[in-house]
């Protein structure tokens, strides 16, 4: 326990944003009147955003983050507590333990790179906090004739929970000489010998050689690990030191030419991906643990050159420009050089360690939809609207809501605007609300639109008509809306052109002008709403007529409009009395037209019907009274037989078989053509055809009749026969 100035610390803790975690619990104690408090433990929350993460300490924490993905660097040396995202399962670490320092005194072996451990997909909770410590850079030992101190230790490892087996282990220190002396170092290790470490230390010259560190890095399951041999001497004279182990590139060197130490083993350039996201990048152009370099003889007449470090930081070896050698790179986990020989050398420091935390964005539900606009249609409506984040998951479909409590998912689903709701009641005002959806859940509910969906109207129905002075009153019942109030009504007098009403009118009855009295009119009505034209109506049929004259009228005779009493057909005439003035409607199917003709002779003669054909007559006064109706009929023309035969083959006499064949002249006045085919033996066969080549097989007979019947377009027929 501490004390601590509650004011001061509060200040300090104002600097950065903070969230005070329960852990361990604030504990107050009266001492001697003096207020002391038990340290507690906080959350700094670095970076921001969908990155957001707590540790315990923000010192040497790093951060980046790309797209999808979120990154933090811990370079300072010690422990630290990560706490997971709320959400994230799973995370990668790459973790690289502290460097081995190399070895002083003379000679000294170069330090071994830490061990590496690259970890895809551990398992990681927000309730399970994680502990993690980066490992120290090896220190260099004292300069003196004292084996024992001129090495002092290892680099220290990495670990992410300590009750775990994820360590990656420190690099060996580089052996030490000392003139005369060997023996062991504090730890209990041979001086001589290189360290064992995650990748071992350099060995160093000792009679007939040392054996350089071996590496301690343990497999770990689901992992990568890295850790290398350091180098051994065979000098046969005092000389120099090996290199380090490297991370990747296996055993550091021992080299006699000209009294040079071993060169440091290479690092691992696997991970510059993960190294390049901060910046600046961390690693040495994207490499990591590299060896140190031993240490050369020293002499100022010697060709000497100094032994390199390995890539990725290691420090280069001790030589006379440098008697020191280099220290390993921080944050690359790289040994130091060793010290070369002239008197007692103090070798360089390892490189510090490093932890890296990938882990993805973590995913939440996706915003609410914007901007909602509504297109009404048939029992259904098509809403237009603005995505809003998907929350980092892909938005995987919508919901819809009528009432703003209850939420229907799209069936099949639909992830793009505009969506279509379906199974709404035309007529009917909806207020829409939406939902996106996506694998965290569903958003909030949007801003709502309404909307009332409808159709088309429904064709009027029965119709009647009320003939006036060139214009019919149309009267009749109105069909559904579709949803859509009616606003006016079209009208055809020939079924297909059809003119809506000006002003409009939108009830029954309506009326219709401009129209020609005594002529006939065929009235079809359609519907009209927002959404276009119902279907047609059936028709009703009126004949507009001019209004009747009073018998004062000083145009005409006072008895002028004494009525038809009688009205007669006979022979091809109308007869009728008085003998006032008639209309006569004459309407011809075949051109569909109606003629108008007036008569006041008491007499006329109507003309005959083409062959086949019909004409209608309808006599009325002159107030619209229809007095007589007449139908007038003609037979088609007889058909012109032109050629009647019967035939034989050699296939039909096999089968005892004759076709018989006719060809007469086609005539418009005839409808269809009903043939009659009567063989000597009774037998008799019927068709009906429109072709007037006619041909058919039947039974062999020795003489046969044929019957053709015209059958005209108003159904009277005209026959001919002949024999075959």
């Amino acid at each position: 326990m501490r004390s601590i100035n509650l004011a001061s610390e509060l200040r300090a803790l104002n600097l950065i944003k903070i969230k005070i975690f329960l852990r361990p619990i604030l504990v107050l104690t009266v001492l001697l009147g003096n207020l002391a408090f038990q340290e507690i433990a906080v959350a700094v929350t670095i970076n921001s955003g969908d990155c957001a993460s707590e540790v315990t300490s923000s010192t040497g924490v790093q951060y980046a983050s790309t797209s999808t993905d979120c990154y933090l660097a811990f370079t300072t040396v010690g422990a630290n507590v990560w706490t997971p995202p709320s959400g994230l399962t799973r995370a990668t670490f790459l973790i690289i333990a502290g460097g081995g320092a190399g070895g002083s005194g003379a000679w000294g072996g170069g330090g071994g790179a830490g061990g590496v451990v690259y970890y895809e997909n551990y398992t990681v909770s927000n309730s399970s906090p994680l502990n993690l410590s980066v490992g120290s850079g090896g220190a260099a030992g004292g300069a003196t004739n004292n084996a024992a101190t001129n090495r002092r230790s290892n680099g220290g490892n990495s670990w992410i929970n300590p009750s775990s087996t994820i360590v990656a282990k420190g690099g060996g220190a580089g052996a030490s000489y000392a003139y005369g002396q060997s023996g062991n170092d504090a730890d209990g290790n041979p001086i001589q010998n290189g360290k064992s470490g995650g990748s071992g230390g350099g060995g160093t010259e000792f009679g007939s050689g040392s054996v350089g560190g071996t590496s301690n890095q343990s497999s770990i399951s689901g992992a990568f690990v890295y850790g290398f041999a350091g180098g051994s001497t065979s000098y046969s004279t005092s000389c120099c030191g090996a290199g380090g182990g490297g991370g990747s590139g296996g055993v550091g060197s021992n080299n006699q030419a000209n009294q040079n130490g071993g060169n440091g083993g290479p690092g691992i350039n696997t991970y510059s991906t993960l190294l390049n996201q901060f910046s600046p990048a961390f690693g040495v152009s994207g490499f990591i643990a590299g060896g140190g370099g031993g240490g050369a003889n020293y002499g100022t007449s010697d060709n000497h050159v100094q032994a390199s470090g390995g890539s990725g930081g290691g420090g280069g070896g001790g030589w006379k420009g440098n008697r020191n050698g280099s220290a390993g790179a921080a944050n690359t986990g790289s040994g130091g050089g060793g010290a070369s020989y002239s008197g007692w050398i103090q070798g360089s420091n390892g490189g510090s360690g490093l932890i890296i935390i990938k882990f993805a964005k973590p995913s939440t539900t996706p915003s609410a939809p914007t901007s909602l606009t509504a297109t009404a249609g048939d029992g259904q409506a098509t809403i237009s609207f603005t995505a809003g984040s998907d929350g980092g998951s892909a938005i995987t479909n919508y919901k819809y809501s009528t009432d703003g409590t209850n939420y229907t998912a799209l069936s099949p689903t639909d992830a793009t605007t505009p969506i279509t709701i379906s199974g709404l009641t035309n007529g009917t005002s909806y207020t829409i609300y939406l939902k996106a959806v996506n694998a965290n859940g569903d958003s909030a509910a949007s801003s709502s639109v309404t909307v009332t969906p409808s159709t088309t109207p429904s064709a009027p129905t029965s119709l009647t008509a009320t003939a006036g002075d060139g214009q019919a009153t149309i009267s009749f019942t109105a069909g559904s809306d579709g949803g859509s109030a009616i606003t006016n009504y079209k009208y055809s007098t020939d079924g297909t052109n059809y003119s809506a009403l000006s002003p409009a009118d939108s009830s029954s009855p309506i009326t219709i002008s401009g129209l020609t009295n005594g002529t006939s009119y065929a009235i079809n009505l359609k519907a009209v709403n927002t959404n276009g034209d119902s279907a047609a109506s059936s028709s009703v049929s009126v004949t507009p007529v001019a209004p009747a004259v009073s018998a004062s009228d000083s145009t005409g005779p006072n008895n002028y409009f004494e009525p038809i009493r009688k009205v007669e057909v006979s022979n091809g005439k109308i007869n009728w009395e008085p003998n006032r003035k008639v209309v006569i409607s004459k309407y011809d199917p075949s051109s569909k037209k109606s003629t108008i003709i007036e008569s006041v002779n008491g007499q006329l003669v109507l003309p005959k019907a083409k062959p086949g054909q019909s004409v209608s007559y309808s006599i009325m006064a002159t107030d619209g009274t229809v007095l007589k109706e007449v139908i007038m009929k003609t037979k088609p023309n007889t058909p012109k037989i032109a050629k009647v035969a019967s035939q034989k083959s050699e296939i039909l006499t096999k089968n005892k078989k004759i076709a018989i064949t006719a060809q007469w002249k086609k005539d418009d006045s005839v409808k269809r053509y009903v043939v009659k085919i009567t063989l000597d033996n009774g037998k008799s066969i019927t068709a009906s055809t429109s072709d007037p080549n006619f041909s058919i097989i039947t039974d062999e007979t020795k003489g046969a009749t044929i019957t053709i019947t015209a059958v005209g377009k108003n159904n009277l027929t005209s026959t001919v026969t002949r024999k075959i």
